[in-house]
């Protein structure tokens, strides 16, 4: 049985009416829990209720009352088995709530370390952010890795990876709840052969706002990591002079923010405010070189990473493409159990490749922007830059062209039969997006890639960033 005390005070109000009107981050939690980790409770859900508040939330949420005075307790049935029994879920202090987004807890916990930890997309940032780390610290040193979800357990991880890369690294984790450190969730049938049962790392459940603290003092670390971090934070000038002041000097800083994904740097008010998004910070080069550059860092090195999902959010220009807003346009039945044309595109993409081929493609379009020959002078590309001048969606082609930078694409069937399924795709749906402020953003982003330094840098999916600690 799972219940959940909702107390509901002032304060919480704010930060977390924003979400469907529940005013509290543990119900919140509880509530995530039941509606989408089907792995971690077989209801049904029960709530005691003890103010006139909480018995009017209930109430307009449909839930079964039983009892009567103060205190109610409630139900909400749940449908199917599943196979735990039993949920713990931590609360965050409330004067953190305002810091952080609250569906970052157990729930969320258990669900990336099913399924997002083994996506490409993360497999490949991991890696990459292990090489980088090791290669700018010399395989040793004190490394605190910030808003570190499961990293610190799970055999995929960013600890995993750094231990393989550097066994003198000492990997050091914090993140919010504890539950992400928490080797319980051995318990969970797909996670026993993943999540490492190691009490010997250091972590702690905190906040980036709480620096310095044990294990992060002042001057203690030689590298902190922000993977995928500042996008989610009220304050990133804060959070960064708060890394300054627990790195030592001349420490490193490693950053990945994603720029591409969601078109996440252009201001596009529509994307910026889609339900679910959960990133509030939206970032170009100028403003984090410029943050960066404020809280205290140098020599500052940018580079894009993970083009083959780069490009697909072009379909995101459409708001019939945007998985979260919208009815997704066509079911594609055939291709994939998830609706959509882009949930297809990014299953595709994801199952086909890959970590060496998303490198070797990363790789190949770097060495092209290093000359001076621009993407569309490219002869792998089925358009060149007239095409795009006299028709701005022709740029969507690039979604499939892009795995023709592939080294190897020649000799690989799997990948030209790949780019034509793909391509095949965009000719059902092309002209959907023969609208004026489509087309119109099309033909700027089309200039945009004539620059290489742009396209060796935000015109990956994600871009990693390392910078040093300047002495204030």
């Amino acid at each position: 049985m799972l219940i959940v005390r909702c107390e509901i005070a002032p304060r919480n109000v704010g930060p977390l009416a924003q979400l469907c009107g529940v005013r509290n981050l543990l119900f919140y939690a509880a509530l995530e829990t039941y509606r989408n980790s089907p792995d971690i409770y077989s209801g049904p859900l029960y709530a005691e209720g003890h103010t006139e508040a909480d018995h009017d939330f209930y109430r307009q949420m449909g839930w079964t009352a039983a009892g009567d005075g103060d205190s109610v307790r409630y139900c909400l049935d749940s449908e199917g088995a599943r196979s735990v029994t039993e949920a713990k879920l931590a609360k965050v202090a409330a004067d953190q709530i305002i810091n952080i987004d609250p569906r970052y807890n157990r729930s969320y916990a258990v669900i990336y370390a099913i399924r997002s930890i083994q996506k490409k997309f993360t497999l490949l940032k991991n890696s990459l952010l292990a090489s980088l780390i090791n290669a700018e610290l010399g395989g040793r040193g004190k490394v605190l890795d910030i808003g570190c979800n499961v990293n610190a357990i799970h055999k995929l991880g960013l600890r995993a990876g750094l231990a393989a890369h550097s066994p003198d690294i000492e990997y050091c984790g914090l993140d919010i709840d504890l539950a992400y450190f928490d080797p319980s969730l051995l318990q969970f049938p797909k996670l026993k052969d993943w999540i490492v049962d190691d009490a010997g790392v250091s972590v702690q459940a905190a906040s980036v706002y709480d620096l310095p603290a044990a294990p992060a003092n002042e001057r203690s670390m030689d590298g902190i990591v922000l993977a995928d971090v500042l996008e989610h934070l009220t304050d990133p000038r804060k959070a960064l002079e708060k890394v300054h002041a627990v790195l030592k000097a001349d420490g490193k800083i490693f950053i990945t923010i994603p720029v591409m994904y969601s078109l996440d740097q252009f201001k596009l008010p529509r994307l910026a405010g889609k339900k679910g998004r959960g990133h509030i910070q939206f970032f170009n080069e100028e403003k984090i070189t410029r943050l960066l550059a404020k809280t205290g860092f140098t020599d500052v090195r940018i580079k894009g990473f993970c083009y083959p999902l780069s490009f697909i959010f072009l379909l995101y220009l459409h708001e019939m493409y945007v998985p979260e807003t919208s009815e997704l346009g066509e079911r594609l039945v055939s291709k994939t159990d998830e609706p959509g044309v882009f949930c297809y595109l990014e299953r595709a993409i994801e199952t086909s490749l890959s970590i060496e081929d998303f490198k070797a493609i990363d790789e190949s379009i770097h060495r092209l922007a290093s000359g001076k020959q621009h993407i569309f002078e490219s002869d792998r590309l089925s358009f060149a830059l007239d095409d795009i001048r006299q028709d701005p969606v022709i740029l969507l082609y690039l979604i499939a062209d892009v795995f023709c930078f592939h080294p190897d694409f020649s000799a690989r069937a799997d990948l030209q039969q790949l780019r034509a399924e793909i391509k095949e795709t965009i000719d059902l749906h092309i002209n959907d997006f023969r609208r004026a402020d489509i087309t119109e953003f099309l033909r700027k982003f089309a200039e945009l890639l004539l620059d290489n330094h742009f396209l060796q840098t935000f015109g990956g999916n994600d871009v990693m960033i390392v910078g040093t600690k300047r002495e204030k």
